[in-house]
């Protein structure tokens, strides 16, 4: 080991898109070694069946050519043919074994996947309208002369190899497919899984991002700091949490999206009891389809808000089933060019955004007033105004149902149903 990380020779070939040195050929020599072990478990094992399959092997060796080439060159362009080569083939082992489980590991590893190399080529292309060369040498030499280490397009080239080469070496947050495709999968192939893949895409991080913060790149040392703390800490916070909390009570989670909706799946998936409470119907901030393809163990159809009357209007139009109390509110339809007259400085209006029309409306109305986002999960006690000429039917349904007493809306056309 010692003589390896010495060798400080560089030979290159291939018209020198190939670099042999010191890095490539010790993590050469773990992959084969770990190869060699997995080789010899799988004659062990009767129950692996696959290896008597004539294309196991076939496909067995391109998947090694493909990580060989990964850890000896420092050409994008090679790294990509190799990191698809071993990918493609590491798919089809998994798949091998013909089960459903395994088929479903499969697919998941191979869509996972997909994204993955989307990244790194949106990153690669990146790097070549900037610098000229997708050789990582040329690209840390062109940044260096053109001061870009801090740019923000050298740092955005950079965050979309990160997202690729996460989603390879399982780094936070790109790791949730993890767990499914090693449960899928036989057990020596996840083992398989857990070294040579994650040491093909770490000697392809060292070189790339390593050179790079060499050169100076503090914006993306910082943001590789975050990312290896969280990779490091995530499952310790997990099991933080789920030593002071019996269960876990989220609201609205129809709104959860972005890193929320990360963090909400990974306490799902873990072992604290996570109770969600949301409605699809109001879902009228993006995201949220996580949450709505959830099997509910729990549907109510009640709202103690607002009166059966005014559901009842939402049953007939907007097709939501949805039942209320006994009280006197209605939904009345009223005109656009009258909603200044309903003005009687409490009943609140609603809209969705101040332009157009609504703005001349908005800026006259004396009453309490706010957009249907902000009123969301809030109650109104009187009366609300609802203005718009057409409206789509999440955004309907969350401002009508924010009332406990009448709905007063202009609205004349219904969008989504």
């Amino acid at each position: 080991m010692g003589l390896v990380f010495g060798y400080s020779d560089t030979t290159r070939g291939f018209f020198n898109i190939i670099l042999i040195d010191g890095i490539a050929i010790f993590s050469i020599l773990i992959i084969l070694i770990a190869s060699l072990f997995f080789v010899f478990l799988i004659f062990d094992d009767e129950n692996f069946q696959e290896k008597n399959s004539p294309e196991f092997f076939a496909l067995f060796l391109f998947m090694l050519a493909g990580y060989e080439f990964m850890m000896s060159s420092e050409n994008l362009m090679l790294i990509f043919i190799g990191l698809e080569i071993s990918s493609l083939c590491l798919y089809a082992l998994i798949a091998m074994r013909d089960t459903k489980f395994c088929i479903e590991a499969a697919i998941k590893y191979f869509t996972m996947g997909a994204v993955g190399s989307g990244f790194f080529v949106f990153g690669a292309a990146i790097f070549y309208l900037i610098c000229g060369s997708v050789d990582i040498s040329k690209i840390i030499e062109f940044s260096e002369n053109q001061s870009l280490q801090n740019t923000i397009v050298l740092v955005g080239a950079c965050m979309f190899m990160l997202v690729s080469l996460g989603f390879k070496l399982s780094f936070a947050p790109f790791n949730s497919w993890v767990a499914d495709v090693y449960e899928g999968s036989t057990p020596m192939l996840a083992g398989f899984m857990s070294i040579v893949p994650k040491m093909a895409g770490f000697v392809v991080v060292l070189t790339l991002f390593g050179e790079l913060i060499d050169a100076n790149s503090i914006l993306l040392q910082n943001i590789l700091y975050i990312v290896a703390i969280l990779t490091m800490t995530l499952e310790e916070i997990i099991e933080f949490i789920s030593t002071r909390f019996t269960y876990i009570i989220i609201d609205e989670a129809q709104d959860l999206k972005g890193y929320r909706e990360e963090f909400a799946k990974m306490i799902y998936n873990s072992n604290i009891k996570l109770i969600l409470l949301g409605d699809d119907n109001q879902n009228i901030n993006g995201g949220g389809e996580w949450f709505e393809n959830l099997p509910a163990t729990k549907i109510k159809f009640y709202t103690y808000r607002c009166s059966d009357e005014i559901c009842k209007w939402i049953r007939d139009y907007l097709k939501i089933d949805i039942h209320g109390n006994d009280s006197n509110g209605k939904y009345i339809k009223i005109k656009y060019e009258d909603v200044l007259s309903y003005d009687d400085g409490k009943r609140t209006l609603l809209y969705v955004s101040k332009i157009g029309n609504n703005k001349e409306i908005i800026d006259n109305w004396k009453g309490p007033k706010e957009t249907i986002k902000k009123a969301k999960g809030s109650t109104i006690l009187g009366d609300i105004v609802l203005i718009g000429r057409t409206l789509n039917k999440k955004n309907i349904y969350t401002a009508v149902t924010r009332t406990c007493g009448n709905a007063y809306s202009t609205i004349s056309k219904i969008g989504g149903i």
